[in-house]
Parts: structure tokens; C-alpha cells; sequence
């Protein structure tokens, strides 16, 4: 599969689900991502006659949390064109944990994942199929992969001449690159911390609110001594109780 060819259709020919609306959704939501000023690393390279792009982005929801991805294209022999989009074989490793719960299987079982970085995915993945997420086991979009495209494609990165050999950055990168499973843990471990943050920060918005506010607490309300003076009484209020005297009966004797 090309990176064209995955952007187009992922599914692939004849499949049921609609790709182009779909993609259009991931283009406004990358347009958002863009307009968020997220934090964005991305690197081209060569090593072994194969090209490389490996992209760091930030979480679009939790602060300080990266996910990396890495291409690896793989050009034709017989290819001379000088961009990879649509020629080059395109394999990918992302750590991003909707990748891993919902296509990292599917991935691996349609040989999509590179070679070498397989070991990454825990044994659960590899042996489980995402039922849940992905019922019917298909390739498909996913954010981190997909911005990870867009970006290259818009800083020209699938040109040929963008590409260096690097072996010192391919050992590095390796070591550096983390498992889903702890991706996972920072992620949630991050989310826990920036929702207390913003509690807190809600909290001190309204303490502050109430130090502004005006009150009337503790104030003393002063009286004339007279202020019952002319006050009128409505009716019925205070009524004093009339006492009614007690009817006298008098009593005829028949003799």
C-alpha cells in the first residue's frame, strides 16, 4: 500500500465504507489540530536504501502528552520518480493508544507495521483482534497516522532529495521509541493531572469571585427610634379579642 493509496481508500477496492467523506472529516479535523499550535516534530531520512519519516506530535486533548509515528517507504527498483507518494511501499509503527486498541492487529496481520519495530506491541495485541473497535478487521483512518501524512506532504517530504542517510538518527530514534502500553499510562497519568489543575483553577475563580463580590454581611442597619411612627396596621393584624357577655336566659315556672 502507497501513502496515496492509503489516504484515497484504506479499506481498500470495494469496501462499503464511504473513504472520501471520511477523509474529509480527518482534513477539518487536522485543520483544527493546525489552528491548535500543538507541538509538531517531524524528521526525513535514509538508512538502507529506505526512507524514513518520523513525525512527535502532541496529544490534541492532554497537555505534554507525545505520540510518535515512523514511516518507512520502500521505492520500486524499477521506480525512478522522484516523489514517494504514490510509488513507495509504505509501512508505519505508531504508539498512539487508538492505534493500538482499534488497527495495530490488523496492521501487523496485513504486514503494514515495519519489520522491526513489531516487538513494540504487546502480545495482546498481536494475538487478540479488536472485536469491540474494529469488528470487521479493516484498515483504516487514524488521527496520529494521518496528520503524521498530511504534515509531510505540505513540507514537501516525500520528495526524494529531502532524504539523508542517517544511521546515528535510525539507532537513536529506536531506542527513543516508546511502547503503546507506556504511552498509555502517561496519557492517563497527564489526564488525571490537568483535570485536577483545571479543578483547582475553577475553585480559585470563584474565591476570587467572592472576594469581589459585593456583600452585605456584617453590615448594620441603624434605625430611627421612631420608625414605627404612622406605620399602619393592616387590618386584622393585632386584633384585640372582643369578649361577647353570656346571654341571660330566663326561665317561665308553670304552676
Amino acid at each position: 500500500m502507497t501513502i496515496r493509496e492509503y489516504l484515497d481508500n484504506p479499506s481498500g477496492k470495494g469496501a462499503a465504507v464511504n473513504s472520501k467523506v471520511i477523509y474529509e472529516v480527518f482534513l477539518e479535523k487536522f485543520k483544527k489540530y493546525e489552528e491548535m499550535k500543538r507541538d509538531v516534530i517531524i524528521k526525513a531520512f535514509k538508512y538502507k536504501k529506505k526512507y524514513y519519516i518520523y513525525a512527535k506530535l502532541e496529544s490534541q486533548s492532554v497537555d505534554k502528552c507525545y505520540y510518535q509515528c515512523v514511516i518507512e517507504l520502500t521505492p520500486n527498483d524499477k521506480d525512478t520518480s522522484a516523489n514517494l507518494e504514490k510509488t513507495a511501499d509504505m509501512k508505519v509503527y505508531v504508539n498512539s493508544p487508538s492505534f493500538n486498541f482499534t488497527f495495530a492487529h490488523v496492521f501487523l496481520k496485513e504486514k503494514l507495521i515495519i519489520e522491526s519495530f513489531k516487538a513494540k506491541y504487546s502480545r495482546e495485541v498481536k494475538h487478540t483482534a479488536p472485536k469491540t473497535r474494529n469488528p470487521y478487521g479493516v484498515v483504516g483512518y487514524e488521527k496520529i497516522l494521518v496528520f503524521t501524512l498530511l504534515t509531510a506532504i505540505r513540507k514537501g517530504m516525500l520528495n526524494k532529495d529531502k532524504y539523508k542517510d542517517d544511521k546515528n538518527f535510525m539507532v537513536d530514534m529506536y531506542k527513543n521509541l516508546r511502547k503503546p502500553d507506556e504511552v498509555l499510562k502517561e496519557y492517563e497519568l497527564l489526564k488525571r493531572k490537568q483535570a485536577e489543575a483545571k479543578r483547582k483553577e475553577k475553585e480559585k475563580q470563584k474565591e476570587d469571585l467572592k472576594k469581589t463580590s459585593p456583600t452585605t454581611q456584617g453590615s448594620t442597619v441603624t434605625r430611627s427610634s421612631n420608625h414605627n411612627k404612622g406605620k399602619v396596621t393592616p387590618i386584622g393584624a393585632n386584633k384585640s379579642k372582643i369578649v361577647k357577655p353570656k346571654r341571660k336566659r330566663w326561665y317561665i315556672n308553670i304552676l
